[in-house]
């Protein structure tokens, strides 16, 4: 699972049952600025995508 003492878990359901993994301020992040990326640049991102 790679969580240190003190990490916050995330409790999840899926098809398959429930997971339990480690938060990951870090990867939160990065999606967060990802989405800002595609929707700022949606038309382009539309255009590279074919």
């Amino acid at each position: 699972m790679n969580a240190d003492k003190g990490d916050s878990l995330c409790f999840l359901e899926s098809s398959e049952g429930f997971i339990l993994t480690a938060h990951r301020r870090d990867f939160d992040e990065q999606m967060h600025a990802a989405e800002r990326v595609l929707n700022k640049y949606r038309n382009a991102c539309r255009e590279l995508a074919k």
